[in-house]
């Protein structure tokens, strides 16, 4: 079967709380069905269910009809991260569904394409750092990663950056004018809007990578934090805080 066809009658829903702004979508296809965004970062476990019944009784969808559950995997919010995953784990469980991750830099320089420079989605992740990573726009309109995700200071990151680049995100607004100091004419930097991660965007990627490999995730999600958690850093014994709705496959999957 053509894939763009099969594609086409796939329904997405999708989750993002990495930022402040919470946000939920539901796609068919290509086609946007509704999107609801809100800024509740200290309440995206109180929200979150909230949201998507409204967004699935204002487009007259079921659950039932959802085909994939999509979510932004970080970095970000460490406890956002944790409430998406395990949201995004415990409807598809439930429903029998498929699960996919984006990762959070990669939506927010999706959301940046528009041009020939190069693109880099920075959010701010404390201490004088940001979460960063370094994107181009493909003549095909797909992103190509030129430097893997990390956290930085932005002045050594921008060491890196020679070519006109257009910057997006908490990080990139947070330190607009180093930026700029640095960089001059070269820097494009995009409004605090354009640089929050959108459940919509999470679901058009979500779609796309589905459609390429058909690897479901529901039992291998885990969250990008580039950095450890703080709980991490104050506990040797423990190489991870994160515990998922769902780990491991049932005794029905495993093997012998």
């Amino acid at each position: 079967m053509d894939s763009t066809a099969s594609g086409n009658r796939i329904t997405v829903l999708a989750i993002d709380t990495t930022s402040p702004v919470g946000s939920v979508a539901l796609t068919k296809g290509d086609c946007l069905l509704g999107e609801y965004l809100l800024a509740v970062s200290a309440a995206h476990s109180e929200k979150i269910l909230s949201m998507i019944d409204h967004l699935l009784k204002d487009s007259g969808t079921s659950l039932d009809a959802v085909d994939i559950v999509a979510v932004s995997s970080g970095p970000g919010s460490f406890t956002g991260l944790r409430v998406g995953i395990s949201t995004a784990q415990g409807l598809a469980l439930s429903l029998g569904k498929d699960v996919v991750s984006v990762p959070t830099l990669e939506a927010i320089a999706f959301q940046a394409r528009g041009g020939r420079e190069h693109i880099c989605p920075m959010i701010d992740s404390r201490r004088g750092e940001v979460y960063a990573a370094l994107f181009r726009c493909s003549p095909a309109g797909d992103l190509e990663k030129l430097r893997e995700e990390t956290v930085i200071t932005p002045e050594k990151w921008l060491e890196g950056i020679r070519e006109p680049t257009v910057f997006s995100g908490s990080g990139a607004c947070l330190y607009y004018e180093k930026i700029k100091a640095l960089r001059g004419d070269t820097a494009a930097i995009l409004p605090p809007e354009s640089g929050i991660p959108r459940a919509a965007t999470v679901a058009r990627l979500a779609l796309r990578n589905y459609l390429r490999d058909r690897k479901n995730e529901l039992y291998s999600i885990s969250p990008v934090y580039i950095r450890p958690p703080e709980a991490e850093l104050h506990a040797d014994k423990r190489k991870s805080s994160f515990n998922p709705a769902v780990s491991g496959k049932p005794e029905r999957e495993q093997g012998p």
